[in-house]
């Protein structure tokens, strides 16, 4: 199921909705091994959220600071 955030939120308050997810149905698909492959939106830097994904044994990997070639907005927008 996916969330839209209709509302402006602090830094703060998205890293909590975050961790919330990993608790419930996220939290349920991650497993041991698993990588969790994250942009470059400062929030995912949180040391929180990565403690949070890393609890579960699964690791975190960030994508190079631009990369067109693995954004799929970068691959819709060449073709326009």
């Amino acid at each position: 199921m996916s969330r839209v955030l209709r509302v402006n939120v602090g830094v703060l308050r998205l890293i909590a909705f975050f961790i919330h997810l990993l608790n419930t149905p996220l939290g349920d698909r991650l497993w041991k091994g698993a990588i969790v492959v994250m942009d470059n939106l400062k929030v995912h830097y949180a040391e929180r959220v990565r403690l949070s994904i890393e609890s579960v044994g699964a690791k975190v990997k960030f994508l190079p600071p631009y990369s067109p070639d693995l954004s799929p907005i970068e691959l819709c927008w060449s073709k326009l």
